[in-house]
């Protein structure tokens, strides 16, 4: 059974896969869903939590090389930070409208004073904070699987004798 949708009206998917309408003037509320993610997987292990004021960049900088190397697209959901390492993930939550959206920190910045991070365009558009340019953020430093620490080494020395030994020790070595 199909719906006919009123003019200027489309499809939208939300977090709780139901399909809702929005026509053209009409902005959806809530969070923006994670991308790629399973549905039932469990939560990102928050690491820290700042809170703090965002802003956004774009047009100006779009192709430009960003201080890890990628060339910036203001159409990704990236972020500059002053001094989180590159490819930490990180949830932005407005404190306006509660949307939230997950970036990637891939550049430097802001370097205006009271500023805690640089959104691309795209993940403030995502938040709903491109239209006033700046807005007070909670940040959450997700847990990257890089970030976890196997409890007996990895798969590859879990098969031979025992744990991995430090660098430069062999097992002659520590047998003694």
């Amino acid at each position: 059974m199909t719906t006919a949708l009123p003019d200027g009206a489309a499809p939208v998917r939300r977090s709780d896969t139901k399909a809702v309408t929005a026509s053209a003037g009409e902005a959806l509320t809530g969070p923006v869903v994670d991308r790629g993610k399973a549905q039932g997987a469990q939560p990102e292990k928050v690491i820290r939590e700042f809170t703090g004021v965002a802003s956004w960049y774009g047009p100006g900088f779009h192709g430009r090389r960003t201080a890890s190397g990628d060339r910036f697209d203001q159409n990704d959901l990236t972020a500059a930070h002053k001094t989180l390492p590159f490819n930490t993930r990180v949830r932005v939550t407005s404190a306006i409208t509660g949307r939230s959206v997950i970036v990637t920190i891939n550049d430097r910045g802001p370097y205006v004073r009271g500023r805690m991070i640089d959104l691309s365009a795209a993940a403030a558009r995502a938040i709903g904070m491109r239209g006033r340019g700046v807005g007070k953020v909670r940040l959450e430093v997700l847990e990257s699987p890089l970030d976890v620490i196997p409890a007996a080494g990895s798969r590859a020395t879990a098969n031979r004798e025992g744990p991995a030994l430090p660098r430069g020790v062999t097992s002659e070595a520590a047998a003694e």
